[in-house]
């Protein structure tokens, strides 16, 4: 068993920056009762590998940040299928009127 300590460190250590809600809310996704084992650790990993990896491929300028045309590219990318109107609603809620991308 993985508790989300050990897991932030393996993954910081091989070069993922996550924030603990986040890998709490994978935890949640993936794991049994505020941890996870080995088995449920492997689709963890290439889940976030799928993502990593599509939102680098959908930021075409290498700035480090996506619109939210950006964001559908790469959900589309890991083939999430979400709504072009509910992201922009997300992206109207959240991200600051200056910024209007994601990191």
């Amino acid at each position: 068993v993985i508790s989300s300590s050990e897991l932030k460190r393996a993954l910081e250590t091989g070069g993922e920056k996550i924030s603990d809600s986040t890998l709490n809310n994978l935890i949640l996704l993936f794991g049994i009762n505020g941890s996870i084992n080995f088995k449920e650790f492997c689709p963890l990993f290439k889940y976030i590998r799928v993502i990593r990896h599509s939102f680098s491929m959908a930021d075409f300028s290498r700035i480090g940040f996506l619109d939210v045309n950006g964001t559908s590219v790469a959900l589309n990318y890991a083939r999430i299928s979400f709504p072009q109107s509910s992201l922009s609603r997300i992206f109207k809620k959240f991200v600051q009127s200056n910024r209007e991308r994601l990191s």
